[in-house]
């Protein structure tokens, strides 16, 4: 395969990548280049990095003195069997969003696929905290919940395809764990996305930090 080719195979894995940052993130979003560049992943890194929030405002003096305090939370260490108890297949596991690494922006990611093949489940881990999580823009039917012993909000993107993706982010001490589900496009949600990704971070609870 020619190097001009992998390159156009890559695109749709970028965009989506970055897509799915800005749903769930609420970072920069897609810079709407189809000529197969990063432009789109490295404006979402970017943004996260700097720790500002979709509405404009700066996170980085709420969530500096966290990151200070240890490593992130890593998704991607999560027992097998733990997974799997979820209704995840462990073999399908990607680290990061389309494996593309968001760790130098300040988060942990790791995505599986249901056994099903319904949806997707992406779980990331941050610092920003669930209050800052709640005051971002461009997100609708938020709910808070209770998730085993934590404090949780729940949310989904405004716009075109609002009903196949939401998700759930969970307090932890050194901020957030989020938990995105996503149906696939091509056969439409199954079920409310919202009760997916809440019944997986439930699921999870008793895998997650303080």
């Amino acid at each position: 395969m020619s190097v001009h080719n992998r390159r156009f195979r890559r695109a749709p894995r970028a965009r989506g990548a970055a897509l799915l940052a800005a749903a769930v993130l609420g970072v920069a979003g897609c810079s709407g280049s189809t000529d197969g560049s990063p432009t789109a992943v490295e404006s979402a890194t970017t943004s996260a990095a700097s720790g500002q929030t979709s509405d404009g405002g700066s996170a980085a003096a709420s969530t500096s003195a966290k990151s200070d305090e240890g490593a992130l939370w890593d998704p991607c260490a999560l027992p097998e069997s733990a997974v799997s108890g979820t209704g995840m297949d462990p073999a399908s596991k990607e680290t990061g969003i389309a494996n593309t690494d968001f760790s130098e922006a300040g988060w942990e990611a790791c995505k599986w696929r249901a056994v099903d093949g319904s949806h997707w489940l992406t779980i990331f881990s941050g610092t920003p905290t669930l209050d800052e999580v709640k005051a971002r823009e461009g997100f609708t039917d938020i709910e808070s919940l209770t998730i085993g012993l934590h404090q949780a909000v729940q949310y989904r993107p405004e716009g075109g395809g609002r009903d196949l993706r939401c998700t759930v982010a969970v307090e932890l001490q050194q901020g957030v764990a989020m938990f995105a589900a996503t149906a696939r496009a091509s056969v439409g949600a199954k079920e409310d996305m919202c009760g997916v990704a809440g019944r997986h971070a439930a699921g999870l609870a008793d895998q997650l930090p303080d």
